[in-house]
C-alpha cells in the first residue's frame, strides 16, 4: 500500500493509508517503533523521548516533506529536549480536561449522558493534545501549544479532517484492545478450574470469615494468577509495541493535516493563521539531481519559524518556495529577449 499512496501536499482524507505509508515505506521500519516501545519502559524519560521523536517528524511532514521515521544517527539528545517541551504542554492540557471531565461528570444529568462517551472524548482530546504538541515543535516554544486561539482556528477551519485522524485512532485503540484482552481472558480461563477446585477445598477444611480462611483463599487466587503472568507481561509488550505505532500514525496524521495552513508563513505564535491557502500546497521546483532524503532532520532556530533547510548546495530559500541555484544563476545572467518589431504600417 506504501507503493500506491501518494504522500505528497495535503488531502482532505487518506489519512491512515497516507500515515502508514510514510511510516513502512523504508525498510526496517518496525526498528524506531520497537526502540521507542523500549525506552517507554524508562520512567518519564522514555516518554519524553518518544513525543520529542514523534513531534519532529510530525513537524517535518508539515512542511511537506514526505520522510520517514529516522532508523540511523537519531540525536536522542533533541528528541528529548522537544519532548520535554511536548510533556509539559501535555500535562497542562491534560490537568485542565481531567478537571473539567470531573466537573461534566458531577452534573447529574450532564454527566449520565456524557459517561458512555469519555472513551471517544478522550480519543478526540489525545489528537488534539498532538496538534498542540507539534506547534510546540514548530516554535519550539513551550508557549505556542497554549495558544487556545490558534489550536481553535485550525479545528474550527477543518474539523472534518481532525475527526478522521481521531477516527483513526480509536479503530485502532479499540482493535488493540480487543486482542489484549482476549488473551488475558483465555489465559485466566486456563487456570480457572484449579482455583474452583481449590475453593472447593478451602471451604471444606475452613470455615467462611476466618484469618486462616481469607489467607487460603488470597493463596488460591495468586496461584490462579501466576500462571497467567507470563502471557499477560508478553501481550501487554506487544500491545505496547501497537500502540506506539499507533501514536506515530497519529502524529503523521497530525503533520499531514497541519500542511494546510501554510506552515512556512506561520508568524509569531500569537499570529492568526494564513487560512486562505486550503487545498494548496507550496510550489517546490526540484533541481534534476537532487533525490528527496528519507531521513532528514530539520531543526529551526527556538522562537521562528523558517522553511526547513534540505541541502544548502543545491537550494536557496525564497519565502514561498526553494529554487535551484543553478536556475536562479541562469535566469539572472540570461539577457532580456528584445522587444518584437513594430508591423510596418500599412500602405495608404
Amino acid at each position: 500500500m506504501a507503493s500506491q499512496v501518494s504522500t505528497e501536499g495535503f488531502q482532505t482524507d487518506k489519512y491512515f493509508a497516507r500515515s502508514w505509508a510514510l511510516l513502512t515505506r523504508d525498510k526496517g521500519w518496525a526498528k524506531p517503533v520497537l526502540i521507542l516501545t523500549l525506552l517507554q519502559l524508562i520512567p518519564v524519560i522514555g516518554q519524553m523521548i518518544k513525543i520529542g521523536f514523534a513531534s519532529e517528524w510530525s513537524r517535518l511532514i508539515a512542511w511537506g516533506a514526505s520522510a520517514t521515521p529516522k532508523q540511523k544517527g537519531v540525536d536522542y539528545g533533541q528528541c528529548l529536549s522537544s519532548g520535554a517541551r511536548g510533556f509539559v504542554v501535555s500535562l497542562g492540557w491534560g490537568a485542565a480536561a481531567v478537571f473539567a471531565a470531573m466537573v461534566v461528570l458531577l452534573i447529574p444529568l450532564l454527566g449520565g449522558l456524557i459517561s458512555p462517551f469519555m472513551g471517544l472524548i478522550f480519543q478526540g482530546l489525545a489528537v488534539l493534545l498532538m496538534v498542540a504538541i507539534v506547534r510546540t515543535a514548530i516554535y519550539q516554544q513551550i508557549s505556542a501549544g497554549f495558544k487556545a486561539s490558534r489550536l481553535w482556528e485550525m479545528i474550527r477551519y477543518d474539523s472534518e479532517g481532525i475527526g478522521r485522524i481521531v477516527a483513526m485512532r480509536l479503530i485502532g485503540s479499540l482493535i488493540i484492545g480487543v486482542a489484549v484482552a482476549i488473551v488475558v481472558i483465555i489465559a485466566l480461563i486456563a487456570g480457572l478450574p484449579a482455583f474452583i477446585a481449590a475453593v472447593d477445598q478451602i471451604e471444606a477444611i475452613s470455615s467462611g470469615g476466618s484469618a486462616e480462611y481469607n489467607r487460603l483463599i488470597f493463596d488460591a487466587v495468586f496461584a490462579w494468577l501466576v500462571p497467567a503472568l507470563p502471557a499477560i507481561i508478553i501481550t501487554s509488550l506487544i500491545a505496547s509495541f501497537f500502540t506506539t505505532m499507533l501514536d506515530l500514525l497519529g502524529y503523521a496524521g497530525v503533520g499531514l493535516w497541519l500542511r494546510q495552513f501554510d506552515v512556512q508563513n506561520w508568524g509569531a505564535s500569537d499570529d492568526p493563521l494564513p487560512l486562505a491557502t486550503k487545498y494548496r500546497m507550496p510550489t517546490q521546483t526540484v533541481h534534476p539531481s537532487y533525490t528527496q532524503p528519507t531521513n532528514a532532520e530539520y531543526y529551526p532556530p527556538a522562537g521562528s519559524v523558517h522553511m526547513p533547510d534540505v541541502d544548502p548546495s543545491v537550494y536557496t530559500q525564497t519565502p514561498s518556495s526553494y529554487q535551484p541555484q543553478e536556475a536562479a544563476s541562469a535566469a539572472a545572467t540570461e539577457p532580456a529577449p528584445a522587444p518584437a518589431p513594430e508591423p510596418a504600417p500599412a500602405p495608404a
